[in-house]
């Protein structure tokens, strides 16, 4: 344009097809852009909403297994054992790791410790607590955990269980690794008796974290067609 200061050069198209290739090309590219902001945008709500579901359901487990640890240690109270004052200390242990534990998972060697905190809390409470059998066949596991998962099974089981009425009761976990982590516990229970509340909050709880942090490594398998059995087969 020579009327102008600066030397400008004009383009122009005559060719319909290249223009339309163009502009074809361009719509793609904007569409795949905007797209690909939609998606990103989607699965952050979707990261948040997964992370406050999770917060929710661990606000949940805390009450829920102090509410079954007070109980146990009202029964000591009620028949003035001496071994309430320690069944106290073994819940402020345990009140003590869920306080300050933030991790959304933890060592399983540090959930299979919790546990054995629990069962001796447990055992303070039951007559006759040979029929109590933990089977943890390594000294050691490797790979992490959600907290709190495995300690919900095992609570779920001292609640059901019929092992204060029943000569022949009795409460067994196992705990292994080879290929996959295992985790097996089983108890009895008298039928009839508490039936619906053994797939209660702390089983919907412990199958909705499952699912939300492990949603196609974990089996999880829940029968009570003879005694109360949950096997939970996880790949860490």
């Amino acid at each position: 344009v020579p009327s102008l200061p600066i030397d400008y050069f004009i383009v122009s198209f005559v060719d319909p097809i290249s223009l339309i290739s163009i502009l074809v090309i361009y719509m793609a590219l904007a569409a795949l852009l905007y797209l690909s902001k939609s998606w990103f945008y989607i699965e952050h709500i979707k990261s948040v909403n997964a992370s406050m579901e999770l917060h929710n359901l661990r606000l949940q487990i805390n009450p829920h297994f102090l509410l079954n640890s007070l109980n146990s240690i009202y029964g000591l109270t009620l028949n003035k054992s001496n071994e309430a004052s320690a069944a106290v200390l073994q819940l402020g242990d345990l009140l003590k790791h869920m306080l300050y534990q933030k991790e959304i998972t933890v060592d399983i060697d540090e959930e299979v410790k919790q546990i054995k905190n629990y069962v001796a809390l447990q055992k303070l409470r039951i007559k006759d607590s040979s029929r109590i059998e933990v089977k943890i066949k390594q000294e050691s596991f490797n790979g992490q955990i959600i907290p709190f998962l495995l300690l919900t099974f095992v609570e779920n089981a001292f609640k059901h269980s019929d092992i204060q009425n029943n000569d022949f009761g009795y409460i067994t976990i196992e705990i292994d690794q080879t290929d996959h982590f295992y985790f097996n516990v089983e108890n009895t229970y008298t039928p009839g008796k508490d039936k619906s509340e053994k797939s209660g909050i702390g089983l919907n709880n412990a199958k909705r974290r499952l699912d939300l942090i492990y949603p196609d490594k974990h089996d999880l398998q829940i029968n009570d067609s003879n005694n109360f059995a949950i096997k939970l087969k996880l790949s860490v």
